[in-house]
């Protein structure tokens, strides 16, 4: 099967100790239904998504400490991929 990358990017963390980000995704706009596909210590995510399909996404920072910010948003950033 082909993927196709949905590429995130977002505003880097704006505190010192930042450690990594988190990307959740979901297959419908619902944060509950979202599962962690992957994290990252860039400004960037490229996520290895399936052909012809829609997905929801959040992020939430991670200090070095491992204290855990708030989502992004309650509601999903829409990415629809090729057909």
């Amino acid at each position: 099967s082909m993927y196709w990358p949905v590429c995130l990017e977002w505003a880097p963390a704006a505190y010192r100790n930042h450690a990594y980000t988190e990307v959740w995704r979901a297959p419908v706009d619902n944060l509950a239904a979202a599962a962690l596909v992957g994290t990252t210590p860039a400004d960037i995510y490229a996520d290895p998504a399936q052909r012809d399909s829609t997905y929801y996404y959040w992020i939430r920072f991670v200090s070095l400490a491992g204290v855990r910010g708030p989502f992004n948003s309650q509601s999903g950033t829409m990415a629809r991929t090729a057909k």
